[in-house]
This record gives C-alpha cells, structure tokens and sequence, in this order.
C-alpha cells in the first residue's frame, strides 16, 4: 500500500514540478534535482525538434536530427544540407558549452568546407544561414 501511494507522488510530482521547490525534505529534494534532469533533456529534444521543423520549411534547405545512440559521440545534434554545402547544427540549452568531441567534429567539419554552428533558439539556426547565404 504504501508503496503504491509513494508511486503516485511520484507521478503527481513529476507534472508539477513547482510542488517540489517548496519541499524541505531529502526525498523532495532527489525528486526536484531528478525532474530538473528530465525537463532539461526534454527541453533540449523539443528545440532540436523545433529547429529542424523550421529549417525542413527554409527554401533549399534539408534537415535531420541525429540520435546519439546511433552515431559516433561529438556528431552535431542537427546534420543539414543547404544550397549543396554541408552544415551542422550544436544545439545547447542554457550555458551548455561544447565538449572535446564536439569541438573535434566541428572543427574536422570545417577542414573538409563544412560549418557547423553552436544555436540556442530557432532563431539563431535562421541567422547562421542568412549569414551563409550572404558569404555565398
């Protein structure tokens, strides 16, 4: 029984994560730091899904999002082609700052003619291609 009521704090908990900033105990404080994870991964795949939704709408332009499961670690979240030129796109949330391997494939990209831009908003992903498009 008790077991199933801590079950439903949990889901509770997890929908209102304001509830838990209030809380003083050790558990409430596990859970806030746990949903805090979850929302900024979530936050993070909801802005690569919103990047590339709106880049798949930009004339001459072909985006995909790439799973890290599936590709070497430091790959750009964001593999597009634009006008023939290859671009990647990092994207980070909040003061998220590229790591070794991403400073690797972003720099071995260029090497090869490539870009690869580091976006926080969909705006910034837009700004970075008007730029190319005017260095073109």
């Amino acid at each position: 029984m008790i077991q199933r009521s801590i079950i439903s704090i949990r889901k509770t908990l997890w929908q209102c994560p304001l509830i838990l900033k209030s809380g003083n105990s050790i558990f409430h404080t596990i859970l806030s730091r746990t949903s805090m994870q979850k929302s900024s991964v979530s936050s993070h795949s909801k802005l690569c899904a919103k990047v590339v939704s709106s880049l798949n709408r930009y004339p001459f332009t072909m985006a995909r999002r790439i799973e890290s499961r599936f590709c070497e670690s430091g790959t750009a979240d964001i593999l597009c082609c634009y006008k023939g030129l290859f671009v990647g796109f990092e994207v980070k949330v909040g003061k998220d700052v590229l790591r070794k391997k991403q400073k690797l494939f972003k720099r071995k990209t260029e090497e090869a003619l490539g870009k690869v831009f580091v976006v926080h908003s969909v705006h910034e992903a837009f700004e970075c291609l008007k730029n190319l498009q005017s260095n073109t």
